[in-house]
């Protein structure tokens, strides 16, 4: 029998030192084994042959066969002995181990490198006969089983499922994405919304940014050249040398076709506010333009500064326009118990108030040359006017007389009459003339 412990051995009561594995002596007799040596073993040691060995046998004391000691045993309680045993690197998988089976109560048995759980292989990763191709990856597939997963498709990453690991060009997050170094799109690749349409479109060249879709900007400022300003909900400013003319906002139509009952506003507002209860409100204004230049030194110069320039354009028009208006001023509507002390259709202060004004107009009416039908520059009242200023040169009224193309609007005994504004000599009057008094 080999292998046996030497702490399994008996010793004498001299405690001597005794072979590595066995006990060879004279015959061994009751009472000359120390009790203590046996930590509550039982054997029966009587009639031992002499030269024979004791030893534990499924851990109690029994006479061995005669064997001779083995001092290149390995031994439970012996320290240092593996670590001299020569090494073999590159284990194959037809070694063998010794293993106790904790399925059959420790029995031991042997078993082969290659049926290790995982595989024994060469012994090396990186020589494991699971690895096919360049990028082949090794992924559990259950307990204690990994499958080979080949290399992805260029511009791949890999996206677990929940169950299964592959590799895909379009991977799904499920939390937030952080992105300390930036995010950077191929060419004309855009983000798209959830059902595949592209939305934001990034460029080189301009227009850098394209959005396609409805556009909300929710509970923040915009700014546009510049920082958002906390009371304005859009600022655009233009800054700079430009080297054409520019315009800060353009609203324009391109192949735009309107059918019956559809109408087009350029530019609309309903800035309509509450006034809190006895709250003193500040100036309610829909359109506040400011505008001007400075400089102008070392022979500057500046050929027009309009505040409103409105310009029709119809270019081959081929219909029937009932009615063309360059600006249009109405009360839509004032209702409820409130009252407006005075109300202006345009007003215009003093443009003349300042010394470096030269000539002034506070109204200024071009003469029509074209129109077809009447010229009037000026109608002022109901259906009758009570002023009415013509367009154009007053035609000759003859010698000794004076025509104007002011009518004014007299009310001659409960009758409305609009009558032109002439003149004539004493000697020139006739029957049925009215003569105008200034009162």
């Amino acid at each position: 029998m080999s292998n046996i412990p030497r702490e399994d051995l008996l010793r004498r009561r001299s405690r001597a030192a005794l072979p590595s594995r066995s006990v060879r002596a004279q015959k061994l007799v009751e009472g000359e084994i120390d009790a203590g040596l046996l930590q509550g073993k039982t054997a029966n040691l009587t009639d031992l042959a002499e030269g024979q060995a004791v030893g534990l046998v499924d851990g109690k004391l029994a006479p061995l066969d005669l064997v001779e000691a083995d001092a290149t045993a390995i031994h439970r309680g012996a320290a240092g002995e593996i670590a001299t045993i020569p090494e073999k690197v590159t284990p194959a998988a037809a070694d063998l181990l010794v293993i106790e089976d904790s399925a059959a109560a420790n029995v031991k048995k042997r078993v082969q490198v290659g049926n290790l759980p995982g595989g024994g292989g060469g012994g090396s990763v990186a020589t494991d006969v699971i690895w096919d191709a360049d990028g082949d990856l090794a992924v559990g597939s259950g307990p204690d089983t990994a499958a080979r997963l080949a290399r992805g498709a260029a511009s791949s990453v890999l996206q677990p499922s929940g169950t299964t690991l592959a590799w895909t060009t379009t991977p799904t997050i499920a939390g937030l994405l952080t992105l300390n170094a930036g995010l950077k799109l191929a060419a004309a690749q855009q983000v798209q919304d959830s059902g595949g349409t592209g939305r934001i479109l990034l460029a080189t060249a301009t227009p850098h940014l394209t959005l396609t879709g409805d556009l909300r900007v929710s509970g923040g400022f915009v700014g546009i050249n510049t920082a958002p300003d906390p009371v304005r909900r859009l600022k655009v400013l233009e800054s700079g040398a430009p080297t054409a003319a520019q315009a800060i906002a353009e609203f324009t139509t391109s192949g735009l076709t309107l059918n019956t009952g559809i109408g087009l506003t350029a530019l609309i507002g309903v800035p309509l506010v509450t006034v809190a209860a006895a709250a003193a409100a500040g100036d309610l204004i829909a359109l506040n333009f400011s505008f001007g230049a400075t400089g102008g030194t070392g022979g500057g110069t500046m050929s027009v500064a309009r505040g409103i320039d409105i310009r029709t354009f119809f270019p081959n028009w081929n219909g029937a326009l009932a009615e063309l208006t360059g600006i249009y001023l109405a009360n839509q509507a004032i209702s409820g118990a409130g009252s407006v002390a005075l109300a202006t259709g345009i007003y215009i202060p003093n443009w003349g108030d300042d010394g470096q004004v030269v000539d002034y107009y506070g109204l200024r009416i071009g003469n029509p040359t074209l129109n077809t039908g009447f010229r009037r520059l000026i109608e002022a009242g109901p259906a009758t006017p009570n002023l009415r200023l013509e367009g154009n040169a007053p035609s000759n009224p003859g010698a000794g007389l004076g025509r104007s193309q002011l009518l004014l609007a007299f009310n001659e005994n409960g009758t409305v009459t609009l009558r032109r504004v002439e003149h004539k000599s004493g000697t020139a009057l006739v029957a049925g003339d009215k003569v105008l008094v200034a009162i």
